[in-house]
């Protein structure tokens, strides 16, 4: 089993630069009596020279000390400090800034995914923030600016009511807080220090041996705890020694699930449950992200899910999400051992390796079939004191939450005396269930169970409590059960007492040549706190006659490399681990040396080329003079900072393989392969950084998309205005995406698409006209930010709604660069400089053309069609895809004399020219 440990430092990646000082750093670790690996929950940090002390808490396990002074001063100085760090849920930031300037402010969790985002300005000096984060776990807080960017990682132990950042302004002063991992106190070298160790068992806190000794140079430092030996442990927590592979530590009563959400769990006689309801946003299979766009769940086969409420509100609370059928049992995926559909009977369930549906559940979990439920049920009607005034029905009050439910008089109801309740901690809330008509209250709780009728394939299984019961109660469903939403429950997949012994396995040999070979086998003891290894290794000798030969390796994944073979000659290999007076054997594999004539191949790595912000190109080649028969080639690469190799194949003596895909400004490593006869060589290790993502710049082209191309092959060019990523031209499409024909009319039509040339000539880049139905293409009215109505637009572009309209007038108002003489003007700022009748009106956009368009959205005054051409040079209309009411469509347009845009609606007959917004 493999043991991982993470070191995390809090870093802070500056835009100023710092005078190098001397530094000595530390790296802890935690190991028990038999070398397993302890998670270490903080450590104590001791001079005994200079009489200081200072603690720092996992994840921060690696320690810097400055010879001289501490790095106070460099903080002070510029970036950015966390007060405090780690923090419970709450924490305060400084950003300090050298002048006054745009910025953008964004929290990520460790898997990229944005949890807040802070959009303002910073004035010069200090600014403080308040972030609030409702899941414990790392994340990156980083602010980008026109000048660059500053990161620094951040660690969250708490829950807050929401994931937020809000500004606390100028003012506000917090206590600093130096960050953990760094000190600020005087170290010279050879001062004598003193480390101690502290982590979890169970809820215990564990002391190591102390380390006393002088420091000078950089270490990586192991503290020794004495481990009681964990014999009494019940199901659920020798299971998550299993899950967590940690041992023990305060993970022990957690599981996590693939997105990183943490949840607790609870022995009922043999079983082990979530004592928590789900609420992972995405299937763990595919990735896709569960929560659609409307607020009901209404899909037999589709997968969706929906937060209590509909909202976010109550994610931190164990509510959680309530999931469809398909969702919950998400889908077949061969990857974790699924295979099909048992369907003897009405208890029908899915198949996984254990005979389980994992479902949307975490790996090692599964949804529980409708007969685990009744097992549980049942186990609870044998035990009395979960049943209420000795009728055996009555077990609901033992699983329901002592908050949160209606009250009901009858004695053994879940909503009576709510305080004698959740004597098993099972902590069911009532949150209720979604569908076309929600029921969210305190009344009910529903929990999907794997398990689907067969003779009605839309219905499913599960059980319910209610506040004015005293049963846990089950239906077959209403004939729509599937598409219902309910909470989900995991459990557990296997008990864990057939795993118990340690088993070794061996693996086949690599690295072959006349001479030498690497022996590889793995062990696997989950519960090496209880089942202690004595010996491990391989074992070895010649196939013909030979007599085996031990030696030992150390960790999970084992290997050794064998040297002095004689060429051309079989071996015979297995793996043994020894425990308890007992030793346990792989299987016996064999490999044959190369034969002493044969000039094995070689391979080199060459540096990588056409490198761009996602993709790059590996370059290597292979040299095999005696032409051995090659059984693969290529590439292995991964992200150079944790990541893990990908192996990728490519063909003939100069290889080369187009990497895509990539994260902006990353680093990667990789190295040519190349394997032949059991062995594999490799080229060296070389790295890449991708190019850093371009910044959006107000009035240039979108940095990821300078141009647009249509249906008919016009080209236009684009334009950034705020967030906002425009057309710089009018749209002079004569197609829809799907090559059908817009036609060209001087007709005046509320239904019938048509499209009208200005002048009949419609010169770049004046575009045509169109009338409202020919610009939404039957796609209703849209009120919302974005639109989403594709109309007539490219593929990737959408009809701005009026909403949007006002997103960028509102954004333009706010710059002063595009305000006239000081005012609240900004029409010049988006009308072309040429084109438009003239006029003496200071600001109007008529009056001194030259300095208009400073955002560059270029509008030209084609005027609007009305039987014939209207308005030309004095304004241009632009339709959006909003109607007001009735056949009344919102518009935006610019008048020559008019000094501002103006925003009203218009009947849906005339013809206005297009502009289209990125999605």
């Amino acid at each position: 089993m493999k043991k991982i440990l993470c070191f995390i430092a809090i870093a802070i990646i500056g835009l100023t630069s710092v005078v190098a000082q001397q530094t000595v750093t530390l790296t802890f670790t935690g190991r028990d009596q038999n070398n397993a690996y302890v998670r270490l929950d903080h450590v104590t940090i001791e001079n005994l020279t200079r009489n200081w002390s200072e603690t720092i808490w996992f994840p921060d396990t690696v320690y810097t000390l400055t010879v001289g002074t501490g790095v106070e001063e460099r903080l002070l100085n510029g970036g950015m400090q966390v007060m405090p760090n780690p923090f419970n849920g709450r924490t305060q930031v400084n950003i300090h800034s050298t002048k006054d300037e745009k910025a953008v402010i964004t929290v990520v969790d460790i898997n990229g995914r944005k949890c807040a985002e802070y959009n303002g300005v910073l004035t010069e000096g200090d600014n403080y923030f308040e972030i609030l984060l409702t899941t414990p776990q790392t994340y990156i807080l980083s602010v980008q600016t026109k000048d660059g960017m500053q990161r620094v990682k951040m660690v969250n132990t708490g829950r807050a009511a929401a994931n937020r950042i809000s500004s606390l302004g100028t003012d506000s002063h917090p206590a600093t807080v130096n960050l953990k991992s760094t000190t600020s106190y005087e170290f010279e070298l050879e001062d004598e220090m003193q480390y101690q160790g502290y982590a979890l068992c169970f809820d215990s806190l564990l002391t190591s041996a102390p380390v006393t000794q002088s420091q000078s140079m950089d270490e990586e430092i192991t503290l020794v705890f004495d481990v009681p030996n964990l014999t009494n442990l019940n199901s659920c927590e020798a299971a998550l020694i299993l899950q967590n592979e940690t041992g023990f530590g305060n993970r022990i009563k957690q599981i996590y699930d693939h997105e990183g959400n943490s949840y607790q769990v609870v022995q009922i006689g043999d079983q082990c449950w979530m004592k928590e309801n789900l609420r992972t946003t995405t299937s763990p299979s595919t990735g896709t992200y569960l929560i659609p766009g409307i607020y009901s769940l209404d899909s037999y086969t589709g997968k969706q899910a929906r937060w209590y409420g509909d909202s976010t509100t109550y994610a931190p609370m164990n509510y959680g999400l309530l999931y469809n059928w398909n969702a919950a049992v998400d889908t077949f995926n061969t990857a974790f051992g699924e295979t099909s559909v048992n369907t003897s009977s009405d208890n029908a369930v899915s198949v996984t390796f254990n005979g389980h549906r994992r479902g949307i559940c975490p790996a090692g979990w599964h949804l529980p079939s409708n007969a685990e439920w009744t097992e549980m049920t049942n186990y609870l009607k044998s035990q009395s004191e979960y049943v209420c005034e000795g009728n055996s029905n009555y077990i609901a009050k033992a699983l329901a939450d002592s908050l949160g439910w209606y009250t009901s008089t009858h004695t053994c109801n879940v909503g009576n005396d709510q305080s004698a309740n959740n004597t098993t901690g099972f902590s069911a809330v009532p949150a209720g269930n979604r569908s076309a008509s929600p029921s969210y209250s305190g009344a009910r709780a529903y929990f999907w169970s794997s398990s689907q009728r067969v003779y009605s394939p839309h219905q499913a299984y599960y059980r319910f409590l209610t506040y004015n019961n005293a049963e846990v109660r089950m239906l077959d469903g209403d004939g729509d059960g599937k598409y219902k939403g309910y909470s989900v429950r995991c459990l557990r997949d296997a008990s864990p007492s057939a795993l118990s012994n340690p088993i070794a396995t061996t693996v086949s040999a690599t690295n072959v040549t006349k001479t030498s070979a690497t022996l590889n086998g793995s062990i696997a003891n989950p519960y090496y706190n209880i089942v202690t290894i004595t010996a491990q290794g391989f074992e070895w000798k010649v196939t013909d006659g030979g007599v085996y030969t031990q030696v030992t390796a150390e960790g999970t994944a084992m290997t050794y490399e064998l040297i002095g073979l004689t060429a051309n000659t079989s071996y015979t290999f297995r793996t043994f681990v020894s425990y308890g007076g007992t030793t346990a054997y792989g299987e016996e594999l064999t490999f044959t040396t190369l034969s002493a004539a044969t000039v094995d191949p070689t391979v080199s790595t060459d540096y990588a080329t056409n490198v761009t912000e996602t993709s790059a190109t590996l370059n290597g080649s292979i040299t095999n003079p005696d032409n051995v028969t090659i059984s693969a080639q290529g590439f292995e690469w991964k992200a150079t900072d944790g990541g893990t190799y990908t192996q990728v194949t490519a063909s003939g003596i100069s290889m080369t393989y187009e990497l895509t895909g990539l994260t902006a400004n990353t680093s990667y490593t990789y190295k040519a392969f190349v394997t032949y006869g059991g062995t594999t060589a490799y080229g060296e290790e070389l790295t890449f950084t991708t190019l850093a993502a371009a910044v959006p710049v107000d009035g240039q082209p979108c940095p990821d998309a300078p141009t647009v191309t249509d249906i008919d092959g016009n080209v236009y060019n684009t334009v950034q205005i705020g967030q906002q990523c425009w057309m710089a031209e009018n749209l002079r499409s004569e197609h829809y995406t799907d090559s059908s024909y817009i036609p060209l009319s001087s007709l005046l039509s509320g239904s019938t698409p048509y499209r009208y040339a200005p002048g009949n000539n419609p010169i770049n880049p004046y575009g045509y006209l169109y009338n409202w139905a020919a610009v939404m293409r039957g796609t209703n009215s849209s009120e919302t930010n974005p639109s989403g109505v594709q109309g007539i637009c490219p593929t990737g572009w959408h009809v701005p709604s009026n909403a949007e309209w006002t997103q960028l007038t509102d954004y333009v108002s706010d710059q002063n660069e595009y305000k006239c003489n000081n005012s609240s003007y900004i029409a010049k700022a988006l009308a072309a400089t040429i084109g438009w009748d003239t006029c003496s009106s200071i600001c109007a956009v008529g009056n001194d053309q030259n300095s208009n368009n400073t955002t560059s959205f270029n509008a030209l005054p084609v005027g609007y069609w009305y039987v014939s051409i209207y308005s030309a040079g004095s304004s241009a209309y632009f339709w959006s895809a909003t109607v007001d009411s009735g056949v009344s469509v919102y518009f935006l347009s610019l008048h020559s004399q008019m000094s501002n845009p103006y925003n009203s609606t218009n009947a849906w007959g005339l013809g206005y020219s297009v502009r289209c917004l990125r999605d």
